[in-house]
C-alpha cells in the first residue's frame, strides 16, 4: 500500500449534454457530477 496515493477514476460525460460528468465510482456505477454553477443551462459539444 502506498501512502498519499489516490484512486483512479474513469470519467465520462455525454457530448449532447455538458452540464454533467459521471465518474465510475470503484464501489460500482456512476457518480453524476453536475455544474458548480447551477444557473447555467445545459449545452452540447
Amino acid at each position: 500500500m502506498l501512502i498519499g496515493t489516490r484512486p483512479r477514476l474513469r470519467v465520462r460525460y455525454d457530448p449532447r449534454d455538458l452540464s454533467a460528468i459521471f465518474a465510475e465510482m470503484p464501489q460500482g456505477g456512476p457518480l453524476r457530477v453536475p455544474y458548480a454553477d447551477l444557473v447555467q443551462l445545459p449545452n452540447s459539444l
